[in-house]
């Protein structure tokens, strides 16, 4: 039925096939799971797939039988996504599956966007303490000038900083360093 869909389909006969399946699918992220199953049910499928241990996101809709308010608190609480009674309607199903793929596509942006981040940030970082190291290097090694004294108490990473930090002591617009 949703082969028919548009939708690729990979079965596995219980919990603990479905885990081998995604083991060796890593592109899969979404997961429409039976809540009864043998050797491992849906329940703890969806809890050990949800956990902190498992390596990546995955949308996970809890189909059962079961349509009690205990039952759906109980799926919903275990880490499931979604909740589906199996006579659902095969176009709600539909829909609810495409939501989840939407959702999806959200988490997989949010995600490239704050790797796209954490890279700028690093090179950022970097920059940063390259520019801290110039102004170390530029800063006099000399502490005593003629009718100056200087004293570094300590040197921030951000060069804008230290400039200001350095003009608030020092004015720098004459021709001559006086102390303020």
């Amino acid at each position: 039925m949703l082969t028919k869909r548009g939708f690729n389909v990979i079965t596995a006969s219980d919990g603990l096939q479905a885990l081998e399946v995604l083991k060796v699918n890593a592109h899969i992220q979404f997961v429409l799971s039976d809540w009864m199953m043998p050797e491992m049910d849906g329940i703890e499928l969806c809890a050990r797939l949800k956990s902190g241990d498992y390596s990546r996101y995955i949308f996970f809709v809890l189909l059962s039988g079961k349509d009690d308010q205990a039952s759906i608190i109980n799926g919903i609480n275990a880490g499931a996504d979604d909740f589906v009674v199996k006579d659902t309607h095969v176009d709600e199903l539909d829909a609810r599956i495409r939501a989840g793929f939407r959702t999806l596509a959200l988490h997989n942006q949010i995600t490239e966007k704050n790797d796209e981040l954490d890279g700028a940030y690093a090179t950022i970082k970097k920059d940063l303490e390259s520019a801290g190291e110039l102004v170390r290097r530029l800063l006099p090694t000399q502490k005593k000038l003629t009718g100056v004294e200087l004293s570094y108490v300590s040197i921030r990473l951000c060069c804008t900083s230290v400039l200001s930090k350095f003009n608030q002591v020092y004015r720098i617009d004459q021709p001559e360093l006086t102390k303020r």
